[in-house]
């Protein structure tokens, strides 16, 4: 028998390709392992790190079983950092201020995280955040941790310029704008909280951090002198913050350019 030349010659079926050597290309899930492995030994590597590096790690622990040590961390942290920056106020005056500038730096602090903190939680829960009050504190304690962090690295240069002027007006205006902006930085804390309870994020939750700021600003004014001094060691006065503001710079005006290292801001 011969074969037809025009026939056409039969399909070889084609093999299934292999992968070349030494392929071994990680899986979904190995991938998602080695993330989930990489992000536990960033939060892991310090506290500081993971608040300014991945701050939702941070929230992620105040939901687990260990949310105790997270937030007594996050409080140490907070305390250790206000105190720092509340020892270069002192050092303008000296005296009594080395340890009453401290004090009342921790104590305005600590009363703005109280006073804001309820107005938060019901912020959260109109944004569709199903957390518990517990969270919602621990996430405060971050943000103001997160504050004190930033308030410590400025340090050095915010004791240069308290050191080198004797303007009470200065020397406050630059300590409250140092930290009116590390408190709008540490809304990277609340967006991050919002992402990690799935909660959309509204007007409320964008102005609590303004909210934050102008408690903090009347605090400041409600336990004056932080910066400077007085015969007193609280001015029981009341006063808004703004008026009292126009009355120092109203003052440093009528001392001349040597200014008032005496009174209180």
């Amino acid at each position: 028998m011969t074969q037809d030349p025009q026939a056409s010659p039969a399909a070889e079926p084609n093999p299934e390709p292999t992968p070349p050597p030494g392929d071994d290309a990680p899986g979904p899930e190995s991938l998602g392992d080695s993330h989930a492995s990489e992000a536990e030994s960033l939060g892991e590597l310090h506290a500081i790190d993971a608040l300014l590096r991945r701050p939702q790690q941070t929230i992620a622990k105040l939901a687990a079983a260990d949310a105790p040590r997270t937030l007594a961390t996050l409080v140490a942290l907070a305390l250790a950092g206000l105190a720092t920056y509340g020892l270069v106020i002192g050092s303008f005056s000296g005296g009594v201020q080395w340890w009453a500038a401290p004090l009342k730096v921790l104590a305005a602090a600590g009363l703005c995280g109280a006073i804001c903190f309820p107005s938060l939680y019901v912020f959260v829960t109109l944004a569709g955040a199903r957390v518990r009050a517990s969270e919602v504190l621990g996430v405060v304690a971050a943000m103001l941790a997160l504050v004190a962090i930033f308030l410590a690295s400025f340090a050095p240069i915010a004791w240069v310029f308290t050191q080198s002027s004797t303007l009470v007006t200065f020397v406050g205006a630059l300590h409250l704008v140092v930290w009116i902006a590390c408190a709008i930085a540490s809304r990277r804390v609340l967006n991050a909280a919002l992402k990690q309870w799935r909660a959309r994020p509204t007007g409320l939750t964008s102005a609590w951090i303004l909210i934050l700021i102008v408690t903090s600003l009347q605090m400041t004014t409600t336990l004056r002198p932080i910066v400077g001094s007085a015969p007193e060691l609280l001015d029981g006065e009341r006063k808004f913050f703004l008026a009292h503001w126009a009355e120092s710079f109203a003052s440093d005006a009528r001392s001349g350019p040597a200014g008032d290292a005496g009174a209180g801001y």
